[in-house]
């Protein structure tokens, strides 16, 4: 028996010197208690995290602190709309929150409105959402986007469980040693979005990372020089295939059932993607019926998705275009939105 123990220790050394750096280290930072994420100043490396979680748990954190009433909600192309530019629509006297996650899906979105819904007053709300947000109406079980514990029901298992088993991939484990031993992140670290650098400012309050720089209305050739990027060709214009199901439909009726019964100010727009596609008109014209005028469509091809120096990578827009959207989505005259609209896709008719 004392042989056997011996051997069962010996035969699990290896997997004990592996896990319990994790348990020390906690890399992904979901096992223990922290009061902050981020670093103020955005100067330090860090394993990536999942978004959904952090900005979860700094709602749970702050709500009575901060007394949130308004709320940001998306994708990390909802970054780039900045709390203290929407306030200047809504009202400084607001107390705001940017509740969004990496590759935000429906599914997310409906779940953390749920949550918020009873334990905040919701009296303004900005959603821009497009077609990745729309399409993903399933809990994702990937580390970087698998549900906080607190939104849905027994999660806690699988949760951590993505998180173990992220840490558990070779290339994970090789990339956290060589930082861990070497205190030297690498470039390939980046490249597999393992490590990131936080050349962010982060606003505990608002639970916002935004640029340390001033606003970037437009990036010059050395930005994309730099980065080594390259922006795809297009199709021109063209419309994704139908996307908006019976799920999704539940999902945005509830969640603007909650905006009416809170008396929200919501504004819901539709992103614009640098490939140029459109919604489909079947899905264009269900939302349209939903949201009214609340409803904002900038997707399809226009003078910001011509020019990839509105452009921070070919996924994500920069802050000048997000200002110019909140600019024109809270316009009072209708008619002059629409005269705006026309003349940022006045590209169509030229």
């Amino acid at each position: 028996m004392k042989k056997f123990l011996i051997k069962c220790i010996l035969f699990s050394l290896p997997l004990w010197i592996v896990l319990i750096p994790y348990v020390v280290k906690d890399p992904f930072k979901v096992l223990y208690h922290y009061d902050n994420y981020y670093s103020a100043d955005g100067n330090d490396y860090y394993v990536n995290t999942n978004r959904g979680f952090v900005s979860t748990q700094m709602y749970i954190l702050n709500k009575d602190k901060y007394h949130y009433d308004s709320f940001i909600f998306g994708s990390s192309r909802s970054h780039v709309f900045c709390i203290d530019e929407w306030k200047k629509y809504i009202g400084d006297t607001t107390s705001c929150f940017h509740f969004d996650g990496y590759g935000e899906s429906l599914y997310m979105i409906h779940a953390k409105m749920k949550y918020v819904d009873g334990k905040s007053p919701i009296k303004n709300v900005l959603l821009p959402i497009d077609y990745e947000v729309l399409s993903q109406v399933e809990q994702d079980y990937g580390h970087l986007w698998v549900a906080h514990p607190a939104l849905v029901e027994d999660n806690w298992g699988a949760f951590q469980m993505a998180h173990l088993r992220a840490y558990l991939t070779p290339k994970f484990l090789f990339a956290y040693w060589d930082l861990f031993l070497t205190g030297k992140s690498k470039p390939y670290m980046f490249g597999e979005q393992i490590i990131e650098k936080a050349d962010t400012v982060y606003n505990i309050a608002y639970n916002e990372r935004s640029n340390r720089n001033p606003v970037i209305e437009r990036f010059d050739d050395a930005y994309y020089a730099e980065k080594n990027m390259i922006f795809p060709e297009r199709d021109g214009e063209v419309c994704y295939p139908v996307v908006i199901g019976e799920k999704q439909k539940l999902m945005l009726a509830e969640i603007k059932e909650i905006w009416e019964k809170n008396g929200a100010n919501y504004c819901v727009l539709i992103n614009p993607g640098y490939d140029q596609k459109r919604l489909a008109d079947e899905d264009l014209a269900y939302l349209k019926e939903l949201f009214g005028e609340n409803l904002v469509d900038f997707s399809g091809r226009n003078v910001w998705t011509e020019d990839y120096h509105y452009w921070s990578d070919p996924s994500h827009f920069n802050t000048y275009v997000s200002n110019e959207m909140l600019r024109i989505a809270y316009m009072d005259d209708l008619t002059g939105r629409k005269r705006m609209l026309d003349s940022i896709y006045n590209i169509r008719i030229e």
